[in-house]
């Protein structure tokens, strides 16, 4: 088997692999968004006169919102809205490499 074949061969099943990272990465921060998340929907009044006490606009609504901003943010780092996969396109033709020959050589 040539060198080269099975260098991309190798390199084609690492590629499968590329994502792990960066799904163990999305559920750590979508555990440490869903924590405050779910205390401050346990205790949204508590929140909210916390917000008022930092003289916030609207207290109420802002506590709301913020619990809700949290909320969605776990739901849309574990279904990877936003996520574009742009970043680690594979330019491999299925001849593995257009710059050499078969016989060995490189163009």
């Amino acid at each position: 088997m040539n060198l080269l074949k099975f260098y991309y061969q190798v390199n084609r099943k690492l590629e499968n692999l590329r994502d792990i990272p960066l799904l163990i990465i999305r559920l750590i921060l979508a555990y440490e968004f869903y924590k405050p998340a779910k205390m401050k929907w346990a205790n949204i009044e508590g929140i909210a006169s916390w917000f008022g006490s930092m003289n916030y606009p609207l207290p109420v609504l802002n506590a709301y919102l913020a619990a809700t901003t949290e909320a969605f943010g776990v739901i849309f780092l574990i279904i990877r809205f936003g996520y574009q996969d742009n970043i680690h396109t594979s330019h491999h033709s299925d001849d593995h490499c257009h710059n050499y020959r078969s016989s060995g050589q490189w163009i």
